[in-house]
């Protein structure tokens, strides 16, 4: 299994070039994908390096992104907590 030092230096270019990509299925995939990639690298690397991510996409144009993004966001919530949700996601979100 891979630490989350090898996971950084291995995964994270290919996941973060994979989030902006021009197929939404593509997008689609490593949104959900984004939960157990959180629970191997900690609160803390997840909320710096990929948190990010996870609030552009719930206005991504793509309805199924934005879509999945928000069940992303509510599994993240059940695994980092609601004190996490309201510190580290709803002060990111654009209202507008």
């Amino acid at each position: 299994m891979m630490g989350p030092s090898q996971i950084s230096q291995s995964l994270l270019p290919a996941i973060v070039e994979l989030a902006g990509d021009c197929k939404w299925r593509v997008r689609l995939a490593i949104v959900e994908f984004m939960p157990l990639l959180a629970a191997q690298l900690g609160q803390g690397f997840f909320d710096e390096e990929l948190l990010p991510f996870c609030i552009g996409w719930l206005t991504d144009q793509v309805c199924a992104i934005r879509e999945a993004a928000t069940r992303t966001l509510k599994k993240l919530t059940e695994m980092f907590g609601a004190d996490w949700a309201m510190e580290q996601v709803l002060p990111k979100v654009d209202y507008s």
